[in-house]
């Protein structure tokens, strides 16, 4: 995990958007240059031999990792109060005690 202290720098604004946008399979340029085959390797490895290279395999590493520094909190409330805009700051954490319980 050394090699991802870089991401230590980054805001937890700035990594949940870099969380949420590896999640949704958009290569962000903050963790990287995109690698060259990005485009047309396969989200996962379902059917396929195990050893294949997937996109899954490669953004699995930055993903646990900012959810290490992050927190799960942080990262719903990124997802549902400035992603989907679902919710209000409020309303998040009135859903949130409900989550966590």
């Amino acid at each position: 995990m050394a090699q991802m202290n870089f991401l230590r720098n980054y805001s937890t604004s700035e990594l949940c958007e870099i969380f949420e946008n590896l999640n949704h399979w958009n290569w962000d340029e903050r963790v990287g240059e995109k690698p060259c085959d990005w485009d047309d390797i396969p989200y996962t490895c379902h059917g396929m031999r195990k050893q294949r290279r997937t996109k899954h395999k490669v953004i699995s590493p930055f993903l646990k990792h900012i959810k290490l520094i992050v927190g799960e909190k942080a990262l719903l409330r990124y997802h549902n109060v400035q992603y989907l805009r679902s919710m209000s700051n409020n309303e998040f954490e009135e859903w949130y005690k409900s989550y966590a319980s």
